[in-house]
């Protein structure tokens, strides 16, 4: 089953089973059929490692956003982005989700199986997108099997901190991966995974981190940081 969102940057999300946000929710977990996703064991609380991989080539991508994807070749040619500067704001993106909850990331060869493809989409639409792929379950929490990440080669991107003729790249990218995770939006705004744009935030917000604790748990120096001393 595929789960429709629509970046930070465009209008509105779109779920399946979904529940009105509410002004004072600060995180909101994706739900497929009234039930949260996630990686890794079907329980609130449990670490996972996740493997990720640049798409190596054109194809077919999912069935809802990500339709077509391609190498990220034309999105990097187009806002004049070195393939290392763009591994630097992924790497980034990805620490700061490391930083919060007990996920750890793996890269692994473009030719390799991943479970998280990063791309650009073959017919340039929105700004990002992100497709999920769940496992079959009969548990309140449904396992994760797949995701795509796809952003927009037309799009004028940039790895640059304040840059206001581009898209900020490792925010979308965090956003993107917070959605890939098993967060929804939790509003206009306030939060990094809110769907509204914004220029003054550039790193996990309390929400945020809350959200992606409550399917993880905290991340192991954070707790060894939380802990008291004797």
């Amino acid at each position: 089953m595929r789960l429709k969102t629509l970046s930070s940057l465009s209008a509105v999300l779109i779920l399946v089973a979904a529940v009105p946000a509410r002004a004072q929710d600060t995180y909101r977990l994706l739900l497929i059929d009234e039930h949260p996703v996630k990686w890794g064991a079907p329980e609130r609380g449990t670490g996972a490692t996740i493997t990720y991989h640049l798409a190596g080539e054109a194809s077919k991508g999912g069935n809802v956003n990500c339709r077509g994807i391609t190498p990220l070749a034309p999105l990097l040619s187009y806002s004049h982005i070195g393939r290392r500067t763009f591994g630097e704001a992924l790497d980034a993106a990805v620490r700061a989700w490391e930083s919060a909850a007990d996920v750890r990331f793996v890269r692994v060869g473009d030719d390799q199986p991943a479970n998280l493809t990063i791309s650009a989409e073959q017919i340039p639409d929105g700004v990002a997108f992100t497709d999920v792929t769940t496992a079959s379950s009969a548990t309140s929490i449904t396992p994760l099997e797949s995701a795509i990440i796809c952003l927009n080669p037309r799009v004028r991107w940039s790895a640059a901190p304040h840059d206001k003729h581009a898209k900020a790249l490792t925010y979308v990218l965090e956003h993107e991966i917070g959605h890939a995770l098993g967060l929804d939006h939790p509003g206009p705004e306030g939060e990094l995974m809110s769907f509204e744009y914004s220029d003054t935030i550039r790193t996990l917000q309390p929400g945020d981190i809350e959200g992606i604790v409550s399917l993880y748990g905290r991340a192991a120096h954070a707790v060894a940081l939380a802990s008291p001393v004797h």
